[in-house]
């Protein structure tokens, strides 16, 4: 029997790291498909895609209804590449001009640790891709579960 949507958000909001493995298996394929959409090319959708997932794990206790994971996966997936579309715009503009608090209260090392977080991710989801699916559940939770302690370790 396949769990819902709503029985996977609650169970990995306690704790259960499979249940989250569960809903990126389930919707790997529609965020990569949407991200593609967007902006066209395989890599940029891969890392767009990879992100989504990321940003939905570190945000999975704001989601009001848990059985929308689908439908707020595709709107966090979907703006994530509109502004994407829109950084590629804008891209002549200079340091100087963008805000200093572009990045919130990060370090340097923060923005590295987090750009290799997002690399383990990708890497994991890849793996998934070509079928290792054991290992690449470990890599990809033990990954998703670093970057939230670093974003909690940020919020305190």
């Amino acid at each position: 029997m396949e769990l819902s949507d709503e029985v996977l958000v609650r169970r990995c909001l306690t704790g259960n790291k499979r249940a989250f493995d569960t809903l990126v298996e389930r919707y790997k394929d529609a965020a990569y498909g949407l991200a593609f959409h967007y902006v066209g090319r395989f890599s940029e959708a891969e890392d767009l895609a990879q992100e989504a997932f990321v940003q939905a794990y570190v945000n999975l206790a704001r989601l009001r209804d848990p059985s929308r994971f689908g439908g707020w996966l595709k709107g966090i997936t979907a703006n994530l590449c509109k502004m994407f579309l829109r950084s590629q715009r804008e891209k002549t503009a200079s340091l100087e001009e963008m805000p200093s608090q572009a990045q919130g209260e990060l370090t340097p090392d923060d923005i590295l640790q987090q750009s290799e977080v997002r690399q383990q991710v990708h890497q994991a989801l890849v793996q998934a891709a070509n079928g290792r699916h054991k290992r690449v559940r470990c890599a990809a939770l033990s990954a998703l579960t670093h970057s939230a302690s670093v974003i909690d370790k940020q919020q305190q």
